[in-house]
């Protein structure tokens, strides 16, 4: 039986994983990067935890945070992975949710439900990314 969540999986594989490559993101499942040698560019999808077996809900959160700045903060916590997720709130570097970036400017949540057109989700997500998220990303 197909649930939303399995939806949601299999587009980010499907549809948008390979788009955020054209775009130059390297990643799988829910987080992806910008290649940096100087910074943690991240992208993360966040499932709304009100999500339930006939609708999800998701948001994208991007994250910037010097490398060496982060390698310091993980010395003073041991608890920081290697690598930071956007979706995790660190207390270091440029972090935004994407629809603060929108022209609304408000927090933004797309919905997925069994009968969504996965093809025009996915392309406004992935139009949404190149024009708000990329080049901020790209700039901090």
């Amino acid at each position: 039986m197909e649930t939303v969540q399995s939806k949601f999986k299999q587009n980010i594989k499907d549809r948008i994983a390979p788009g955020l490559r054209k775009l130059g993101f390297k990643g799988s499942g829910q987080n992806y990067q910008l290649p940096s040698t100087s910074h943690w560019k991240c992208l993360s999808f966040q499932k709304s935890s009100f999500s339930d077996a006939g609708n999800l809900t998701f948001t994208i959160n991007l994250l910037v945070i010097d490398r060496n700045q982060w390698e310091i903060a993980r010395k003073k916590h041991s608890h920081f992975p290697k690598k930071p997720t956007a979706t995790t709130f660190w207390g270091i570097g440029w972090q935004k949710r994407l629809g603060h970036l929108m022209p609304e400017n408000r927090d933004y949540w797309w919905e997925i439900s069994l009968t969504t057109d996965l093809d025009q989700l996915s392309a406004n997500v992935l139009k949404i990314i190149e024009q708000y998220a990329l080049p901020n990303l790209k700039k901090n």
